[in-house]
């Protein structure tokens, strides 16, 4: 794993003052290309994400918005960087088995730039 994204994810966890109980968060992982995305939602409400693309060679963070659908079995956020729209996330609540048969809540579409990827997810911080 990239050191640089260990320690930039690290920080924004240490400073617990700004962030609500993990509960409220997403970690997100998926292969081919390896990536890693966590969505944090702070005590003022605003929400931004941390995405480590490419097996640890590309490294993203920014505001992401989340869009209501009206239904209950899954949620979508827009993802923004550099002050536009470059991906979407969207966890569907269902059982999700990785690679390595760890077992996950929820699945994951990522869309980032002109690429889709799928994954497992949980509501949840893991450090």
């Amino acid at each position: 794993m990239n050191e640089a994204y260990e320690e930039t994810v690290s920080e924004a966890v240490a400073v617990e003052e700004y962030i609500v109980p993990s509960d409220t968060h997403w970690t997100a992982y998926g292969n081919e290309p390896g990536w890693r995305l966590m969505i944090l939602r702070y005590k003022n409400d605003s929400l931004s994400y941390h995405l480590l693309a490419n097996y640890g060679q590309e490294i993203y963070t920014g505001n992401c918005l989340k869009q209501e659908f009206g239904a209950d079995n899954y949620s979508t956020y827009a993802l923004y960087h550099a002050d536009k729209r470059s991906g979407t996330a969207q966890f569907t609540q269902g059982k999700c088995i990785d690679d390595a048969d760890q077992e996950f809540e929820y699945q994951l579409t990522l869309t980032w730039k002109e690429n889709r990827w799928n994954g497992c997810a949980n509501n949840k911080i893991t450090r």
